[in-house]
């Protein structure tokens, strides 16, 4: 006791209601004595919990230990911590340690971003409490892809084999590999073995160079990756030619020569060859698709001639020609046709351009040709330039031809009719002068004209013109240029108008109106 009191601090009670006494034991004065009870309420003191991640970001199967830590006033708290990822629990309670610590150590995250948080459930002395959440980030784990070939150089339709090896710090990689050419896919994706590795075999690729490449799409514990470039090399297949049937042999001169041919590949190229394959005696020759299997040659040179078959290669076959195959030509004839005649129809005074062409079996004939229309109208040209340009004067139905005169291979021939229809041409009508202006009643007015043909018609149109007012008026030829109206008698503004009749090779027209005053 001091000064009659004494005190005595106290945190061990539990929870619950104590009845606290004092009890005074006296001394050689005073005797000793005991307090009322007094009811001392203990309630649960409020928990805190922290929770930390060892290791932030993880990646899958590398454990993470969380550790959850629990304090509270006074001593230490005691029970369990519930560690959870959202709402799932991460195993099962961990008890809290004499520190107020629990721990959970994990490595079966998946990739994602995990909300984790730990409960405490309290105990006889604290409440529970959960931790702030910790969002633990579990990235794929890297993995790495190496892509080989079998056969490096190879030949176009030889089989290589692409082999993608794929690993990760963590077990065999599972899912798909996509092989590509560049930027284009080669074949579907192919699915991992058990040893995490992926082939294609291809026997398509085409020659050249070509940057293969390996993708790997990731699974669920592992990022995606793509492999090395790896430049396949594949270099065009060889190939022979043999030229087969070249028939009609002997052949007329001109006349088609059908030629046969086989392509064939050397090992170990394999495939179709592509491209064309030419056909020639050195003067003259045919192409077509190797597919084609031959075509038809004119042959215009006469005598002996030697015939060979080269094939042209392609992108993925390299070239080759047959042994010269001995052929004879004789000489043989030509068909000249006129193509056309344009414009068709035409109108009088218009150039019309005729085109022809003269041909023998094969080959281009020499010489000239004459293409007429049976009277007076006629042109000349040589076979190379092949048109000329007639001019018809007159209107009406004709008939053109085309004789080619021939040369020193090839017999002169003609050609069949070929109609023509040549209209009148257009003309215009203009009133050009009407002297004296004004004039007076009754007086002579002289007034002139032209009429030409409009284009593309041509020539010099000829028939009568007349000139009126609507009541007097005057008429002459056309080439004449004028006439005198013997009087215009009534008074005022009139309007003067020039009408070309037309002949059978120009169409009418009439002027304009013009006006002119009568005092």
């Amino acid at each position: 006791l001091v000064g009659g009191v004494a005190t005595y601090p106290i945190s061990s009670l539990t929870v619950g209601n104590h009845p606290i006494r004092a009890i005074y034991s006296g001394d050689a004065n005073f005797g000793g004595s005991s307090s009322g009870s007094v009811g001392q309420a203990v309630t649960q003191a409020t928990s805190t919990t922290g929770l930390v991640s060892s290791l932030n970001p993880s990646t899958p199967g590398t454990s993470v230990t969380f550790t959850a830590t629990v304090s509270g006033p006074g001593s230490t708290p005691t029970g369990t911590v519930q560690f959870k990822d959202a709402a799932a629990n991460l195993g099962g309670p961990v008890s809290v340690n004499g520190s107020g610590v629990a721990t959970l150590a994990t490595s079966a995250l998946t990739v994602a971003s995990h909300p984790i948080t730990a409960v405490y459930t309290g105990d006889a002395n604290y409440t529970g409490s959960t931790s702030s959440v910790v969002t633990q980030v579990v990235n794929p784990a890297v993995s790495a892809t190496v892509l080989g070939s079998s056969l490096n150089p190879s030949t176009f339709g030889q089989s290589v084999t692409l082999t993608a090896t794929v690993t990760s710090g963590i077990g065999t990689p599972t899912g798909t590999v996509q092989f590509r050419d560049g930027v284009a896919n080669v074949g579907a994706p192919v699915a991992l073995n058990g040893s995490g590795v992926a082939t294609l075999v291809t026997s398509t690729l085409s020659a050249g160079s070509h940057s293969m490449s390996a993708a790997y799409g990731g699974d669920a514990t592992r990022a995606a990756s793509t492999s090395n470039t790896l430049i396949q090399v594949v270099n065009p297949a060889a190939t022979t030619t043999a030229l087969g049937a070249h028939t009609p042999d002997p052949s007329p001169r001109g006349a088609l020569v059908a030629a046969t041919w086989t392509v064939g590949v050397v090992g170990p190229g394999a495939g179709t060859p592509g491209g064309t394959v030419t056909v020639s005696d050195g003067v003259d020759s045919c192409a077509a698709a190797v597919a084609a299997g031959g075509c038809s040659v004119a042959l215009t040179t006469v005598g002996a001639r030697t015939l060979t078959a080269t094939y042209s290669g392609d992108a993925n076959f390299g070239g080759s020609a047959s042994a010269g195959t001995a052929h004879t030509v004789a000489p043989g004839a030509s068909t000249t046709t006129i193509t056309s005649d344009t414009p068709d129809p035409s109108v009088t005074g218009q150039s019309v351009t005729v085109t022809f062409t003269v041909t023998g079996a094969a080959g281009t004939p020499t010489g000239n040709v004459n293409v007429s229309d049976g009277g007076s109208v006629s042109c000349a040209a040589t076979v190379a330039v092949g048109q000329c340009v007639l001019v018809f004067p007159t209107a009406g139905a004709k008939t053109l031809t085309a004789a080619y005169g021939g040369d020193l291979n090839y017999l002169s021939g003609l050609s069949t009719g070929v109609s023509h229809l040549v209209n009148a041409a257009a003309t215009t009508t203009t009133l050009l002068t009407h002297t004296p202006d004004p004039s007076v009643a009754g007086a002579a007015v002289a007034v002139t004209w032209s009429v030409v043909p409009t284009a593309p018609g041509a020539g010099t149109p000829t028939g009568n013109v007349t000139v009126s007012d609507g009541v007097d008026s005057c008429t002459a030829d056309a080439t004449v240029g004028g006439c005198t109206i013997a009087a215009l008698t009534t008074v005022g503004t009139r309007t003067l108008v020039a009408t070309y009749a037309g002949s059978p090779n120009f169409a009418g027209s009439a002027s304009p109106g013009v006006s002119h005053t009568v005092n």
